[in-house]
């Protein structure tokens, strides 16, 4: 297991903004999964190639759609996790790049377990701590169907 140690508040502005806008993106997939179903998602994966985010990381993006696809494909849930903690091991070379990819690891094993988008809310701000939960909500911009 990778332990990721990254005090959110530390980071710079454009790591925080890359941190929110992969949570906000999976919370939007989650809330589109439990209405219409995780197959709907295949369209939405192949838009985050054409995504333009500024300061996104290529290698984020990468493992987003990877394991997106790996989801939507019935993967199990241990086939999931292993082949992303492969990548975050062998792929991040940075302690925020394996935080980043905690989270969207995270994120898709919660797409792919259908829990409700509340909870995957809370814990994207697990991650980010009491104190950076406000930031990070105003970075985000979460707008949840509940």
């Amino acid at each position: 297991m990778i332990i990721v140690s990254v005090k959110y508040m530390l980071l710079s502005d454009e790591q925080k903004n890359e941190v929110a806008y992969f949570c906000k993106k999976m919370i939007d997939m989650e809330n589109k999964s439990r209405r219409e179903g995780i197959l709907a998602l295949e369209e939405d994966i192949d838009n985050l190639y054409e995504d333009e985010a500024n300061g996104v990381s290529e290698l984020s993006k990468k493992f987003l759609v990877t394991l997106m696809k790996l989801m939507v494909d019935g993967r199990e849930r241990e086939e999931i996790e292993m082949i992303g903690r492969n990548h975050m091991e062998y792929s991040a070379d940075t302690e925020f790049q394996k935080f980043c990819l905690e989270i969207i690891l995270t994120g898709v094993v919660s797409i792919q377990a259908g829990q409700s988008p509340y909870l995957m809310e809370q814990i994207f701000l697990s991650y980010v701590g009491f104190d950076g939960r406000e930031d990070f909500l105003n970075r985000s911009k979460i707008e949840l169907d509940y």
